[in-house]
């Protein structure tokens, strides 16, 4: 095992599988494990040769199919974890835990296939698992966000309802944070409020004001988030910030002195885009007082 635990690279890893073949060990899934995970999830790694590796095992565990799921899943390759999970359901002495249901869910949503994860979820309850794992639930959240229409509301709804019975759950960092994502990118902004802050979630709530033109309330969250929880904001929080200035008008219909102040209470300097922005108010409405403070 030593010898695995030293493989820092791929130059490395490659005697080492040789040294396990003429040794025995390569029929060793605890061995061959460690070998597969570095593979895939190191990042002087390689997958494709992860993939050989555990193409070479007659018997894989559950976990070895969790690491290949797990790195496809946010590979350029998602689709290929869903294929992975296909193939474990095959295996009938393995079933699946809450790990493999995170990754392969991830994988549905880095591929924008939302009736496969539709179907997993499906899965999971036609065959009475109970998904109690935080990181499963941020992902069926995040699979349903990415559908916003009502119906899949209604789903994120439930899970919701769900997460708020569990005890522990309700107070889960991610889940937090996905449910504002969720109820955010599918137009319900009075619900994404309620949820539970942290920095990510103060970010995608003003994202979301950004994406619906609410100038003012992004605006508002921007200074709440800095007042009541002591969070900067970064340049994530600025560009919805930014984004919600552009929906609502405040430099197409020329209310430039409302993006101007904006831009000016900033925390930090704004960025060259901001000002470029202003400018090019300024001169579609000829503002040329405004566009010389902008320049200086």
């Amino acid at each position: 095992m030593s010898l695995a635990q030293r493989c820092t690279n791929m130059h490395t890893l490659k005697p080492t599988h040789a040294i396990f073949i003429s040794h025995g060990l390569h029929l060793n899934n605890y061995a061959v494990s460690k070998l597969i995970a570095f593979c895939a999830l190191s990042d002087s790694g390689n997958l494709r040769y992860a993939s050989l590796l555990f193409n070479q095992v007659q018997t894989p565990n559950t976990y070895m199919y969790n690491t290949l799921i797990r790195a496809h899943s946010t590979s350029s390759d998602p689709h290929l974890a869903m294929h992975c999970f296909r193939l474990m359901l095959n295996q009938s002495d393995l079933e699946p835990d809450n790990f493999t249901f995170h990754f392969v869910i991830l994988g549905c949503v880095n591929c924008g296939w939302i009736v496969p994860g539709r179907q997993i979820h499906s899965w999971v309850v036609k065959n009475g698992m109970v998904i109690v794992d935080a990181h499963v639930q941020t992902a069926l959240l995040r699979l349903y966000a990415e559908c916003r229409v009502l119906g899949d509301v209604h789903k994120g709804k439930w899970i919701h309802e769900y997460v708020r019975k569990r005890k522990g759950l309700d107070s889960d960092v991610f889940i937090g944070t996905a449910l504002v994502d969720m109820y955010a990118k599918c137009g319900c902004i009075d619900l994404a409020v309620e949820a539970k802050r942290n920095v990510v979630s103060w970010s995608a709530m003003i994202g979301a004001f950004g994406v619906h033109g609410y100038a003012a309330e992004a605006s508002s969250f921007l200074e709440r988030m800095q007042v009541d929880d002591g969070i900067k904001p970064d340049g994530v929080v600025l560009l919805g910030v930014l984004m919600a200035c552009t929906h609502a008008g405040l430099l197409e219909k020329g209310r430039l002195c409302d993006a101007f102040e904006l831009i000016r209470r900033m925390p930090m300097k704004p960025l060259a885009s901001l000002w470029g922005a202003l400018l090019s108010g300024c001169r579609i409405h000829n503002n040329v007082g405004l566009a010389e403070i902008a320049v200086e």
